[in-house]
């Protein structure tokens, strides 16, 4: 009998003890949910704010109605007339000043070179032509065959464009005077010569010698 109500006693504290439990956890999770719910509300207050004002931040300016309104075209400006008016100065411009005095070099050198290829033409068709003309006319001085004087006398001359005959100088002497007076004397002689297209200058070598 004692065992019987020690037995039912022991149950009975068990069973408390079991409930107790039971209620104390079940206290603690309605607490907890409390707790949470609170605690998720006090940071959606908190946070909810920010992110407006980062969304706010990010978001482009609407443009204003002014912003929106065409801008003004710009004013066209009539062309000047450049071309300076009766009595008027014309300015310098550098650009059309250069031009015309390379056009006029161009030119220049264009015609120089054309000359100069004439002239050598000419001194290579009729040098031995007028070398022939010029012994024809030359005599040997006879004071200089009895002397037996020889020797060779160098004499440029300048054949004009209608053949006549300038500037006859003597470039190097045969060393006796009688014989350079001789040749440019032959030279004069042979005037007028075959027409140059342009003026040409002849040195021509003449040779005195004694067979």
């Amino acid at each position: 009998m004692n065992e019987q109500v020690k037995a039912f006693q022991f149950s009975i504290v068990i069973h408390a003890f079991f409930g107790l439990m039971f209620f104390v956890i079940f206290m603690e999770s309605e607490m907890g949910r409390k707790l949470t719910v609170t605690d998720l509300n006090i940071l959606n207050e908190q946070i909810t704010p920010r992110i407006s004002d980062a969304i706010k931040q990010r978001q482009p300016a609407s443009p204003s109605l002014k912003s929106l309104s065409p801008k003004p075209l710009p004013e066209r400006t009539e062309a000047k007339n450049t071309q300076p008016s009766e009595g008027q100065v014309p300015t310098n411009d550098p650009k059309t000043e250069g031009a015309e005095p390379q056009a006029a070099t161009t030119q220049a050198d264009d015609s120089g070179v054309v000359r100069e290829q004439a002239r050598t033409h000419y001194l290579k068709e009729q040098f031995t032509y007028i070398r022939d003309m010029i012994h024809r006319k030359m005599t040997y001085p006879q004071i200089a065959r009895k002397m037996g004087w020889s020797g060779q006398v160098t004499i440029s001359f300048v054949v004009e464009e209608d053949g006549t005959v300038t500037n006859i100088k003597i470039v190097s002497s045969s060393g006796f005077d009688i014989l350079d007076r001789n040749g440019v004397n032959a030279i004069k002689s042979c005037s007028p010569y075959p027409k140059p297209p342009v003026r040409a200058e002849f040195v021509m070598p003449i040779t005195y010698n004694l067979m």
